[in-house]
């Protein structure tokens, strides 16, 4: 690591010797400190470059903590499903969602923190992604911040569907087909938001995950396992959507199994690795290069 650093440094050194000589020569004629300069001038700048390399290092770190907690969060959707889909799959689900009302206004809460963790993550890891890959670092960001938005247009039709159930309970046997015209319909747009929802997330964790590939910023046996994971969840996606299998059958289950492992190790890989320290150190050097070389 300090290798990697020194190398940096010393290439920033060089560089940055041609502006100490400008600076110390006077139409031709160098002054009486210009030696004594020139002397000291790149050891002050290896240390300025080191401090900042150090403090590059220490951004990128918190910001890979910061995206892996909210990986973390995201899963807040599974207590989600074991909390709501036990009610919504009976077939007295308006008078189910009614009795359990505590139990679908906690799998709200906890979808609503699923969904601002997903367009936390978009937005945290866009800064690091964008060095390397505008373009899809951004496409990354906003499919990922659609798929939040997704997720809280499920929350309120949960929420609605909670209030047909009160409704319906209220009303007794007062037109109970226009009460599950009306179940039916808010549970068919739930499932079609999620659905949708989940697609957003899968096109946007595939750019990351092609970046992370590409950059090493994670191990690639880690973002490898990550690309064929979010493929396989395609698929499974794509299952449901054109009505191949249910939610939450066992295929779709099966197909879906290693993204969700992958996602807590990079979670957790995140919070206590951060991303490759020597990535960083040599993309920063190289934009320093870049910036020197217009002047």
């Amino acid at each position: 690591m300090r290798y990697l650093v020194f190398l940096a440094d010393y290439s920033q050194i060089k560089m940055q010797n041609k502006t100490y000589n400008k600076l110390f020569i006077n139409a031709g004629k160098k002054t009486p400190c210009s030696d004594a300069a020139k002397s000291t001038a790149p050891f002050n700048s290896a240390l300025n470059l080191s401090a900042n390399m150090k403090e590059i290092i220490q951004t990128n770190n918190k910001t890979a903590r910061i995206a892996g907690i909210l990986f973390v969060l995201g899963f807040a959707g599974v207590l989600t499903v074991g909390l709501t889909s036990p009610i919504l799959d009976d077939p007295d689900y308006l008078i189910k969602i009614s009795v359990n009302a505590n139990h679908i206004i906690l799998g709200a809460l906890f979808q609503f923190i699923m969904g601002a963790a997903c367009a936390g993550i978009g937005i945290s890891l866009y800064p690091i992604l964008r060095k390397y890959n505008e373009g899809l670092a951004l496409g990354a960001a906003g499919f990922r911040i659609i798929e939040g938005a997704l997720f809280i247009v499920g929350v309120i039709g949960l929420l609605l569907l909670l209030t047909l159930s009160q409704e319906f309970v209220k009303a007794g046997a007062l037109k109970p087909s226009y009460f599950q015209t009306l179940g039916a319909l808010l549970l068919s747009v739930r499932d079609w938001v999620l659905l949708t929802g989940t697609l957003a997330w899968c096109i946007g964790a595939l750019m990351y995950y092609y970046i992370f590939y590409q950059t090493k910023l994670i191990p690639q046996w880690l973002s490898g396992w990550g690309f064929v994971g979010i493929t396989l969840a395609i698929g499974a996606n794509m299952l449901v959507m054109f009505r191949l299998t249910n939610p939450m059958s066992t295929i779709q289950t099966v197909l879906n199994i290693p993204i969700f492992f992958n996602e807590v190790v990079l979670a957790l890989w995140l919070i206590v690795k951060g991303f490759n320290p020597s990535v960083v150190v040599s993309e920063s050097a190289s934009r320093a290069e870049r910036s020197e070389a217009r002047r």
